[in-house]
């Protein structure tokens, strides 16, 4: 029973906090994808989407 209900607790704990947004920092992901690009570590694309919106 004790098991259970701690299992519950962790399982809202785990979905309030994945719920939470956070702001995007476009020029330090500008950044971190000229640096992947100088020195050919990109492979890919990469798409930030909000609101079914893309922002980035």
């Amino acid at each position: 029973m004790i098991k259970g209900i701690y299992a519950l607790v962790c399982i809202a704990i785990g979905l309030s906090t994945a719920t939470q947004a956070q702001t995007i920092n476009k020029p330090r992901l500008d950044s971190l994808q000229n640096v992947l690009a100088a020195n050919n570590k990109s492979m890919g694309s990469l798409a930030i989407s909000q609101n079914g919106k893309v922002v980035y």
